[in-house]
């Protein structure tokens, strides 16, 4: 699986670029059907913008988008967020190959 964070204009210190991997490493083991996942952290004047793409199987995109007052609290929130898709995602293949759906 590919992991990316980008940060468009350089604007966080590298300590956000790591939270922002361990930040996608965290999604890796629920995401099992994607094959990439890609972090976009934005500043815009006092708010931080956090930004995750996951493509996965069958040419499927899943984004997750949050904003918040700290990198830390958009990271977290987007996250979740993600972490939400990902698990239905996952739950509707299981249910696809096991004849539920």
């Amino acid at each position: 699986m590919k992991i990316t964070v980008a940060i468009p204009h350089n604007t966080y210190p590298e300590q956000v670029r790591e939270a922002g991997l361990a930040q996608l490493e965290s999604l890796r083991e629920v995401g099992r059907e994607v094959h990439s996942l890609t972090a976009t952290l934005i500043q815009q004047k006092n708010e931080h913008r956090v930004e995750i793409v996951a493509e996965a199987n069958h040419h499927q995109t899943l984004v997750a988008d949050a904003t918040g007052l700290t990198i830390e609290a958009a990271l977290t929130t987007a996250g979740d967020r993600m972490r939400t898709q990902l698990r239905k995602l996952h739950d509707k293949v299981v249910d696809r190959r096991h004849g539920k759906a």
